[in-house]
């Protein structure tokens, strides 16, 4: 196992090598091309890296950092592809060319495989609608609330009562020594 100094780590050469293979793969427009056309005929990625010769996990890996678009646009083909294939195949078993069981699970795997490929077209779409106001926006409306809640009772003529004021002496309830005074 020969080994070479890259950057200041040592590094097996296979490795180099076949992380060299990765770049001039991803680099290449040509190869590209290629790989998409593949994925929108259904192969896949590992398939792909296999007859190019590559590490699968980093040739995904750098095909998704840069041909995300690309990679989704070959999928929605293909999605597009099966849903077709699933119509033809609804004609197939109402004319009794194909059985129904089969029929059905063939066409579930293909919608199954449609959902996830291109979730915008043909996903189930489901909506949820949250709201949140937060702590402070629940006091507001709380005061809104109570703001247009009317007070039980009128209050015209009240009755005051006056309580003879206490402050001159000390108070004989609070001893003198109390820590607070």
């Amino acid at each position: 196992m020969k080994t070479v100094e890259d950057n200041g780590f040592v590094r097996n050469q296979a490795v180099i090598q076949a992380r060299a293979r990765v770049r001039n793969a991803v680099n290449d427009q040509a190869t590209v091309e290629w790989v998409m056309t593949q994925v929108a005929q259904g192969k896949k990625m590992v398939t792909i890296a296999r007859a190019l010769d590559v590490d699968y996990s980093l040739f995904h890996q750098m095909m998704k950092a840069r041909y995300s678009e690309k990679l989704a646009a070959a999928r929605a083909a293909r999605a597009e592809e099966l849903v077709e294939k699933n119509l033809e195949l609804a004609d197939e078993i109402q004319e009794g060319r194909v059985d129904a069981k089969a029929g059905n699970a063939a066409a579930g795997i293909r919608q199954w495989y449609a959902e996830r490929a291109d979730a915008d077209s043909w996903g189930r779409q489901s909506s949820v609608n949250v709201t949140h106001k937060g702590v402070i926006g629940l006091h507001l409306e709380a005061i809104q609330q109570l703001a247009n809640v009317p007070l039980e009772g009128e209050v015209e003529d009240a009755e005051y009562e006056e309580v003879e004021d206490r402050s001159e002496g000390p108070d004989e309830t609070v001893p003198e020594d109390h820590p607070l005074l």
